[in-house]
């Protein structure tokens, strides 16, 4: 951390200039372990608040509707669907997504790396 408040603030008056910034913690957040058991968890949660329940196999459409619906952002049903197929690559919107997928997305979204 020395080394970047070096950086950020070399004449150590106390602030840093917004450019830097942002540049370091994009660096940070790039350089983070994704394989990691951090990286598990997060997925499990982040599954989990799409599928309802951590012991869920996939995110149905229900799942979706719902979290459309608790986020105020009311979805049309063809766009549950649309967003199903491109989380499964289009195995039918029965299959729902399961949480590989659903990990394939987010890193394709560049949510994860």
């Amino acid at each position: 951390m020395a080394d970047f408040e070096g950086i950020l603030d070399p004449e150590g008056e106390g602030h840093a200039s917004y450019e830097p910034f942002v540049a370091i913690c994009a660096l940070k957040y790039h350089a983070r372990d994704q394989s990691s058991e951090a990286h598990a968890q997060e997925l499990d949660e982040a599954f989990a608040l799409f599928a309802g329940s951590a012991d869920a196999d996939v995110i149905t459409f229900s799942d979706l509707r719902r979290v459309s619906g608790l986020l105020n952002a009311e979805a049309d049903e063809q766009l549950i669907k649309d967003m199903i197929l491109e989380g499964n690559t289009g195995a039918g919107v029965s299959k729902g997504v399961t949480k590989e997928e659903f990990d394939l997305l987010m890193r394709r979204a560049g949510v994860w790396r």
